[in-house]
């Protein structure tokens, strides 16, 4: 069309001109001068026509390609071919701004899409390694080398790079250079680093920060400098990298504090009922494995002596005993005060759990140096076993409890397994305690008095309360039963009132029968001494009844003074101080026995 409509309109204008030339030659045409002059004026605009016709047209083109072409753009497809070449030749400085134009939207769609990508890496709490990676994807520009040197945390000494080697991306620790924390917070080091590397000249670097301390650096190396749109992306990248750093940062914190013990660094109570439901519910048919409760003894008198600094060193340095001989194959955890927790598996044998609890009872009894003094605690260890004792958390609790329990009972510083024998003792003490705070409520507890003969005066002139009990249900039950599961329970100290009751109603009897009298005594627990208060509560209870001081004695064994001295000290300094008499039963049979001191 372009050639017919230019061979066209020259036709036109060669015509015309013949025509004029034929007038000026021939004057005495046939045709009037004027009516010549018209038609080459006529045949001469009719070739200007088709040439500005043709020209019309070529800019008709030109308008629908720039407009197909925007129209591509506006649906994000920019996968079409450069304008330039396609307009007229009048119009290509156009072409060229409309491609710039193309190009720029293309990068600035690509960078928002790539930061859009890693802010929902970053919103969904995905690891570092993840962010990382996509964030050194959109840091790739042409004839230039991106890298990143960072730290994974602020205290941390190492640096890694991460880099593209073609392809494939690179993960290396840098090692060559001063990693002292004080050169770690200073760019320059970082750029050191990254020439080093690239082995190419450093053009631009991005400081990268977590919780406002530099950590790292989005570094660009080569031999061109970078465009405006590439400086912006690369740094709205190393902010990107430096929030997903803080929040990393932040929720490892929290998951830290809320799944470890601050004191030890072990896992809490928490972690370990998680760690314990999830390994029971993923746990093969036939895998093995047992829970282990630990509870430290004599760790109290080391707490009260020398104070909780001096606790906290010694729970630290059983924390880290018990890693030591454990930690390698067994998850720890601190279930709270002085209590431990262990969880093992792939293990059946008796003799192999056996072996553990003596390894770490023999750790832990080892004396431990706290500031200027030297202290020992022992360790009770209860041991229950999946699946032969149970397949749930609350059933393996219960029972490696049940079993630590028995083995503090029995002797201390051992260990037991759990068995049926104390599943029944078990659902006895249950049964006892039920019954037991029934019958203190209903005061169905009896109190007997056990005449005392004074052999100088061949007379009885004293008694000592004794509590007594027989259930309807369960019959008569032994006061070492029923005193025993009262202490596990505190219902020691709701029957304390009964007893007083007792005394008082025994000695005004007495008194109206004027008989001689000089003290009526009653059992204390050392559970009830080691309770802050208990003397003035006891105090408070004989002043109610008006029972006088005097004629009160408090009987203690022994083995009260093993445990909380300088609390059963105090308790025992207001009573005397009140006028109650303290005496020591059953001497002999506790600590100073000759077994004990064998």
């Amino acid at each position: 069309v372009r050639v017919l409509s230019v061979m066209a309109g020259v036709c036109f204008l060669l015509v015309g001109a013949v025509i004029v030339a034929l007038i000026m030659l021939h004057e005495s045409s046939h045709a009037s001068t004027a009516q010549l002059i018209l038609a080459a004026a006529s045949v001469s605009l009719g070739g200007l026509a088709t040439l500005l016709l043709w020209q019309q047209h070529t800019l008709q083109k030109s308008a629908a390609v720039c407009v197909k072409q925007l129209k591509s753009i506006i649906r994000g497809d920019f996968g079409i071919k450069p304008l330039d070449g396609q307009l007229a030749s009048a119009h290509q400085e156009l072409a060229l701004h409309i491609d710039e134009v193309v190009d720029l939207l293309y990068e600035s769609l690509m960078t928002r899409d790539s930061m859009a990508d890693i802010d929902h890496l970053i919103l969904s709490g995905a690891k570092l390694n993840e962010v990382i990676s996509r964030s050194l994807s959109a840091a790739r520009l042409d004839a230039l080398t991106s890298c990143l040197l960072i730290r994974s945390e602020t205290e941390s000494v190492q640096v890694k790079l991460h880099a593209f080697n073609g392809d494939k991306p690179v993960e290396k620790v840098v090692s060559q250079f001063d990693m002292s924390g004080k050169s770690l917070s200073d760019m320059q080091t970082y750029r050191r680093m990254a020439e080093e590397q690239s082995r190419e000249p450093l053009v631009d670097s991005y400081p990268i920060e977590c919780d406002r301390s530099l950590v790292g650096a989005l570094c660009v190396s080569g031999h061109r400098q970078m465009t405006g749109s590439e400086v912006k992306r690369l740094s709205d990248l190393a902010d990107r990298l430096s929030v997903a750093l803080t929040n990393i940062n932040r929720a490892e914190n929290l998951y830290q504090q809320a799944n470890h013990d601050s004191l030890t660094g072990l896992l809490n109570r928490r972690a370990f009922e998680d760690s314990l439901r999830e390994r029971l519910a993923k746990r093969p048919e036939n895998e093995h494995g047992f829970v282990l409760f630990i509870d430290l003894d004599g760790f109290k008198k080391v707490n009260d002596t020398e104070g909780h600094e001096a606790g906290d060193l010694l729970l630290s340095g059983v924390a880290n005993r018990l890693l030591g001989v454990l930690g390698s194959n067994h998850l720890i955890a601190r279930l709270g005060g002085d209590e431990f927790g262990v969880i093992g598996t792939g293990e059946k044998r008796t003799e192999a759990i056996a072996g553990c609890c003596e390894r770490a009872i023999e750790a832990i009894t080892q004396p431990m140096t706290v500031g200027n003094m030297e202290h020992s605690v022992g360790a009770s260890i209860g041991v229950a076993r999946f699946p032969e004792d149970g397949e749930t958390f609350d059933e393996l609790t219960t029972k490696a409890d049940s079993a630590m329990y028995h083995a503090k009972k029995t002797n201390g510083s051992c260990f037991a397994f759990f068995d049926e024998g104390l599943r029944e003792e078990g659902k006895r003490k249950a049964l006892v305690e039920r019954h037991l705070r029934r019958a203190i409520d209903e005061h169905t507890l009896k109190v007997f008095f056990q005449p005392k003969l004074n052999v100088e005066r061949s007379c009885v002139d004293s008694a000592e309360a004794l509590l007594r009990w027989r259930d309807p249900t369960l019959g008569e039950i032994s006061p070492t039963e029923f005193i025993a599961v009262a202490e596990e329970t505190g219902l020691v100290h709701d029957m304390l009132s009964l007893i007083v009751d007792g005394i008082a109603a025994m000695l005004q009897e007495w008194q109206d029968s004027r008989l001689p009298l000089r003290s009526i005594a009653l059992n204390v627990s050392p559970r009830q001494l080691m309770r802050h208060g208990f003397a003035l509560s006891l105090l408070s209870l004989l002043d109610g009844k008006q029972v006088a001081h005097e004629l009160v004695e408090v009987e203690v064994t022994e083995t009260v003074f093993a445990n909380d001295m300088y609390q059963v000290l105090s308790e025992v300094h207001i009573l005397r101080m009140a006028g109650i008499k303290v005496a020591l039963d059953d001497f002999g049979t506790g600590y100073s026995s000759l077994n004990m001191l064998r």
